[in-house]
């Protein structure tokens, strides 16, 4: 769902977040820390805050979730232009227990778990990493980060292997893990209007149809111009994707 359609080839790893207000960003090689935790207290990052402060660097701050007084210490500095730090919180539920496992192989790093006698209050901004780009829009955050290509290559497929291994009843977490890692995706946004369910069933027939031209072409064999025409306008759907006219849609 979204205010206008549009159409966007997204390059990045997308991970599914709480969404807590944010209005949509874009971050260029900005720095990213995770903590495996609830920050409790402003007392508890404070170091952290200081310190990225004095620095001056972009921080995207992933956690599992932070008390009021620490996200509005956040907001209120940033909105003061004082201190740019963005909280993302990832809900700790079945499917998100996982979530900053998977987003640190992408981001080259691990996470401050007190599991590792790690502690909150002694992190700083030197504990972060960087990355070549993050993009918040609404409840999904993207990471883009060419460098850890070998190592989400190897975590997927350690993954695969481990779905192999596992009950049909978690195959669905599984695969969306492994969905989330794949480096490139294309969003369609459509207005939540009266057409939006009729709307967005038209464009998932059609793009599993172009699909299946594609890989199997058409099942009818009395007609060679049928199949040459279907492959011909697939191809050219595929190799235009990227630059869909603008009369048609607007490209965030």
């Amino acid at each position: 769902n979204n205010l206008k359609t549009s159409i966007e080839l997204i390059d990045g790893h997308n991970f599914i977040h709480k969404s807590i207000g944010l209005p949509p960003f874009r971050l260029l090689n900005p720095k990213i820390i995770f903590i495996d935790g609830y920050i409790e207290s402003v007392s508890e990052v404070n170091r952290l805050l200081e310190s990225t402060a004095q620095s001056k660097h972009q921080l995207v701050l992933v956690s599992r979730g932070m008390h009021d007084d620490v996200f509005n210490t956040i907001k209120v500095n940033r909105d003061r232009s004082t201190m740019f730090i963005y909280p993302v919180i990832i809900n700790y539920d079945l499917f998100g227990i996982n979530t900053i496992v998977d987003m640190c192989v992408v981001s080259n790093t691990t996470p401050v778990s007190c599991d590792k006698g790690e502690l909150i209050s002694t992190i700083s901004i030197d504990r972060a990493v960087n990355v070549n780009e993050i993009k918040i829009i609404n409840d999904t955050i993207f990471i883009k980060n060419p460098s850890s290509r070998l190592n989400v290559k190897n975590h997927i497929s350690s993954l695969v292997q481990r779905r192999e291994d596992r009950h049909t009843d978690i195959e669905d977490l599984f695969n969306k893990r492994i969905r989330s890692l794949y480096s490139q995706n294309v969003v369609i946004r459509l207005p939540d209007d009266l057409n939006y369910v009729s709307t967005s069933q038209a464009i998932d027939s059609c793009l599993r149809s172009i699909k299946s031209i594609v890989d199997h072409g058409c099942d009818n064999k009395e007609s060679s111009l049928i199949n040459e025409v279907s492959n011909f306008f697939c191809k050219k759907i595929i190799h235009n994707l990227k630059n869909i006219e603008y009369s048609l849609f607007n490209v965030i």
